[in-house]
């Protein structure tokens, strides 16, 4: 059985690779689940870079090291909140075909595989730990041939290891192993039911959950901790849980470890913090999360091999047994807000037991308890409940030598052990075939039990890295930190009830100490790259590099004008900062200079269709008016003959979006109501609404369309003006050009498991402007010399760089973690000692930014490319711990 986690090399500190790790496997997992993003190899083409932090052969290597299987994840797609997907930005034009056997795609996705699979084989079993390989993903749509092409290829370059997809149910019951994807709302228990009985039914074998809720990514438009709230770490514990009752034997948390978004790297709209709200942190601090998954992990040698025996599921209630030899054990999963008495069992409201029944070890055997199962250790069963809790325990066969907090008495052929879960632990020293030691535990005592390679030791402590019977490398909070050794020890206090050791320490943590020596700030740096006359995207210009682009220019006329961008956007007129925002941006300036800062970061993490940064639009000057298209026509391309449940199919999806949309709307059958296209399953619905324009304007189109998931294609008079999947959180806004007289308008929207089609595509508003500003100066800004002293706060009334100095001295026992905090009416790109850390919106979601340890000394800078979103903007910074732990060489 493989217990996984998420963990990607790109998004954290090689610094703190084994840190990770290790932590990942202290939780009881055995797996190493990760992407590698192709992108990130190869930023020019045909140069591929495994240096330094993109190392991949070390990253792997010290995952074996670790004793850690190995999940890997090539692509050449890889979604995860990444730019592109993992494809790299050179890739784009408007003629590719991403995710398909095109020649646009194919050649370049084919190069990427063959350098990176032969460094997996490298690593594959049974000389390493890699033991499936991932190809594509997320590709619901089926394309076989893409994926049976990409498996050839796989086993052409060596690759053995079992391959899998990431849900596809198209090639199910083909070379690959389909696996499920699930992120459902808390306490939605139904919807995973029916996927895993789905994915039994139509595969077979055992459920395989490559992708299992670990929390959530976030954006710059939604708070903290993700763009979908708090997931409370009890429905984790559920969902583990949920995958164990039915004998999953492929599991995989989507993030354990989110980690951080450096650079420009991240998808559009992520935020730099790719915490996840994951079980470890963004900055490695174990949650309560982690803790709950820990209580179920150590059950995986008990479950692999069994199998289900019976199951019930009545409102929330969820009971399923499982059977391996006499051994039964109990899931009980309980998905409301009520307790749920059965019996002697009680589980409380959202909370889950997993009970043991006929569990025999050395002469003896448990038949029943009430108490949940934690582990079988050599000749040791630990069970725990909550503190407090009364608790049965049902033994047959050996005498009882002593215990600790038990009573017992016999019954028959049993002795019955009883009493109250200890806030510790409590228990007894049984002689059958041996001893036997059957403890009980609390939950917290429970969930901080750390196994080591030979023994086990029950404690509330944080961390236990690792350690034999001389010594144990302990990470401790503030406060008192218990542990018990199952063996009697010249430290601590001897437990002979147990036959145990019980050790006290008292850890006191000396706080970090971060001092600010220096405060500068100056102007910022621009590189004039070239002079254009309108505007194409960056990267049809050739300009790949994200950041900060500068378009320069005059305005002849006083009044409004506008922009558009699918990013952020500053506009500056006449040195003053006039308007900033997203998407589309307008302001009332006046004849003079006029500059337009766009920041070009990451592309839509799909992967499907070819998007462009930079300036949408020319400037837009003098708005007279709008429309509204509220009158359409309908026409549809029916795909449900492609898509069939259970049937391999050679349906490409983004072969559709990027070349059969526009080919095919010359021969568009166009009806005047919905109805009259019938009741197709999977189509394009394409909608026809005319305006007329007495004189010539330059069109915004503001959409916001029904769908947010569907495709969209937009076309006026037959030209193609956009395609994607539109600007959501904000509205979806597309340049038109230069129209007059009768203007058509088209768009297409790709959408599945139609239930109805809707008699508009959303909202549509035309904007008109009568003129546009044509030439430019084009630059890139960068970071300026600072000579000015200054003191926080600071005000800044144009783009400025900030630079603090400041120092940091902890002691060497000491893991404190720190932050920088943001604030202030500007956009911002934060780097510490050179290094691109952070992305700060004004407004935005994020104003922590992590400092990795790696990249700190203790002397520091931290360097801020600022721009102010308003006049006078104030910025502050500040610096903190997220928490503070001692570490202790505990000699044993």
């Amino acid at each position: 059985m493989l217990l996984c986690g998420e963990v990607h090399y790109f998004r954290v500190p090689r610094g703190l690779w084994e840190d990770r790790l290790l932590k990942l496997r202290q939780a009881g997992l055995n797996c190493l689940n990760t992407y590698f993003a192709w992108n990130y190899h190869e930023v020019e083409p045909g140069l591929f870079d495994f240096s330094g932090e993109k190392d991949v052969d070390e990253y792997l290597s010290k995952a074996e090291e670790l004793g850690l299987k190995i999940v890997a994840r090539v692509g050449p797609y890889i979604c995860s909140e990444w730019d592109n997907g993992g494809h790299p930005d050179w890739l784009l034009s408007r003629d590719l075909v991403p995710r398909s056997l095109d020649s646009s795609y194919w050649p370049y996705a084919e190069r990427w595989l063959r350098v990176i699979l032969p460094i997996i084989v490298k690593h594959q079993e049974p000389n390493g730990g890699v033991t499936i390989v991932q190809l594509e993903n997320e590709y619901f749509w089926g394309d076989a041939p893409l994926h049976m092409r990409l498996a050839e290829l796989a086993r052409q370059i060596g690759v053995t290891a079992k391959l899998y997809t990431n849900v596809n149910r198209y090639v199910r019951n083909t070379i690959y192993t389909d696996a499920l994807d699930l992120y459902p709302s808390p306490w939605d228990l139904n919807s995973v039911l029916w996927s895993i009985k789905d994915l039994l039914e139509t595969q077979g074998g055992r459920p395989k959950i490559l992708e299992y809720e670990g929390g959530w990514f976030s954006t710059i438009n939604r708070p903290l901790p993700t763009s979908r709230g708090s997931f409370p770490p009890d429905w984790t514990r559920i969902l583990l849980a949920t995958a164990l009752a039915y004998g999953s034997d492929v599991v995989s948390f989507y993030m354990f470890h989110g980690g951080t978004n450096f650079g420009y790297w991240t998808g559009r709209w992520i935020t730099t913090t790719y915490d996840y709200e994951a079980s470890i942190r963004e900055w490695g601090e174990l949650s309560d999360r982690y803790y709950k998954v820990k209580l179920l992990t150590p059950l995986a040698e008990l479950i692999d091999g069994s199998e289900t025996e019976g199951e019930s599921y009545d409102n929330g209630r969820l009971l399923v047994i499982r059977r391996k030899g006499d051994l039964r054990l109990k899931f009980y999963i309980n998905n409301t807000e009520a307790e749920w008495v059965d019996g002697n069992v009680r589980i409380k409201a959202r909370g889950v037991k997993v009970i043991p029944s006929n569990l025999s070890i050395r002469g003896i055997t448990i038949s029943e308890t009430n108490l949940s199962l934690l582990t079988v250790r050599d000749s040791d069963v630990l069970l725990y409940g909550d503190a407090g809790e009364e608790f049965t325990i049902r033994l047959k066969g050996g005498l009882i030598k002593s215990c600790l907090s038990v009573e017992h008495h016999t019954e028959g052929d049993s002795v019955v052990l009883s009493g109250r879960v200890p806030d510790e632990l409590g228990g007894c020293l049984i002689e059958g075939k041996g001893n036997v030691r059957v403890l009980i535990l609390s939950e917290l005592f429970a969930s901080r039990t750390w196994i080591m390679n030979d023994y086990y030791v029950p404690s509330n402590i944080y961390l236990i890295r690792g350690g034999d019977y001389n010594s144990l490398l302990i990470e401790g909070k503030e406060g008192v930190n218990t542990l018990y050794l199952p063996f009697k020890s010249s430290r601590g206090r001897y437990v002979p009830e147990l036959d145990m050791t019980r050790i006290e320490l008292n850890v006191n943590v000396s706080q970090p100490n971060v001092t600010i020596t220096q405060v500068t700030k100056g102007s910022v740096g621009l590189r004039r790259i070239l002079k254009i006359n309108g505007v194409k995207p960056l990267e049809e210009l050739g300009l790949f590099k994200h950041g900060l682009y500068v378009y320069d220019s005059r305005l002849n006329v006083n009044g409004l004008i506008g922009v558009v961008a699918h990013d952020y956007v500053t506009v500056i007129n006449n040195g003053r900062i006039t308007a900033s925002g997203f998407i589309y941006v307008k302001a009332n300036a006046n004849a003079g200079d006029l500059r337009i800062i766009v920041e070009s970061t990451g592309h839509p993490n799909d992967g499907a269709i070819p998007f462009f940064t930079g300036l949408q639009s020319p400037v837009l000057v003098n708005q007279v008016g709008s429309i509204k298209v509220d009158s359409w026509e309908y026409g549809a391309l029916d795909l449900s003959s492609r898509l069939k449940p259970g049937i391999a199919t050679n349906y490409s999806h983004t072969t559709v979006i990027n070349r059969e949309i526009r080919e095919y709307l010359p021969r568009v059958k166009w009806v005047k109501d919905t109805g009259d296209l019938g009741k197709p399953n999977n189509a394009v619905i394409y909608y026809r609404g005319r305006v007329h324009l007495n004189e010539a304007r330059h069109i915004v189109l503001r959409i916001s369309k029904n769908d947010q998931w569907a495709a969209m294609v937009v076309f006026i008079n037959g030209e193609e003006v956009y395609r994607g999947h539109g600007d959501d959180p904000f509205e979806t806004t597309v340049y038109g050009g230069l129209r007059v007289g009768d203007v058509e308008i088209v768009i297409a929207l790709l959408r599945y498991g139609i239930r109805e089609v809707n008699p508009t595509p959303g909202n549509v508003e035309i904007d008109l402007w009568s003129s546009v500003i044509s030439d430019y100066d084009l630059g890139l800004m960068e970071l300026g010399e600072v000579r000015e002293s200054a003191q926080l706060p600071l005000t800044v009334s144009e783009p400025s760089t900030i630079k603090l100095r400041f120092t940091v001295d902890k002691p060497s026992d000491t893991n404190a973690p720190l932050y920088a905090e943001l604030s202030g009416k500007v956009h911002a790109l934060i780097f510490l000692n050179g290094k691109l850390i952070g992305r700060y919106y004004p407004g935005g979601s994020q104003s922590m930014f992590y400092l990795p340890e790696p990249y700190l000394s203790r002397e520091n800078e931290l360097t801020i490319l600022a721009t102010p979103a308003e006049e006078n903007a104030t910025v502050n910074i500040t610096f903190k711990p997220y928490t503070v732990t001692k570490i202790i060489n505990l000699t044993l």
